[in-house]
């Protein structure tokens, strides 16, 4: 059994992912170069991977929901409340859309790019040399919407001239 769990892989979907990236910036969790560096010299996982590896071993089944809970409010120094709202995110957001594989299956062409669809959410095609590329991202289109003009006029706020009570007056 430990060893069809060593043999196994989590990977992220293209929603999870994007889920990863809005909690990170939702809970104020993104770190500058400088912080990230530093982080690296004292051999620190940076908080993008403390989610990451978190959400996989949640996954793989070897941590509990609480063990989750405790790993992110000590790994990312957050509040125990903080801790329990990010594990919350995970659960729903990151957590269904991860993709469990084995490691024996990713060596089947046909199955990495069944994988690889559900990774990235679009097709592969295969080159002349039997290689699976992605496609280009295509330019998205943008409508023009036109302006339309507004039937309520805002009211217009007079000034008042004259004195102002709050200046002092010059001598």
């Amino acid at each position: 059994m430990d060893e069809q769990k060593n043999n196994t892989r989590i990977l992220f979907t293209a929603k999870a992912d994007s889920a990863l990236d809005d909690i990170i910036k939702n809970f104020g969790l993104e770190e500058t170069e400088e912080e990230f560096a530093n982080k690296n010299k004292v051999a620190k996982l940076s908080n993008i991977v403390v989610i990451d590896h978190l959400a996989k071993d949640f996954a793989r089944k070897t941590i509990s929901e609480k063990d989750l809970i405790d790993s992110l409010k000590k790994d990312l120094e957050v509040s125990q409340q903080t801790a329990e709202q990010i594990s919350k995110e995970v659960l729903t957001k990151i957590i269904p859309f991860l993709v469990e594989t084995n490691e024996k299956d990713l060596g089947d062409p046909a199955f990495v790019e069944d994988v690889y669809k559900k990774i990235s959410g679009s097709p592969v095609t295969k080159t002349q040399d039997g290689i699976m590329a992605a496609p280009k991202k295509q330019e998205k289109i943008k409508k023009i919407i036109p302006l339309v003009e507004t039937t309520k006029i805002a009211p217009q706020i007079k000034q008042r001239r004259g004195s102002d009570g709050y200046r002092e007056p010059i001598e």
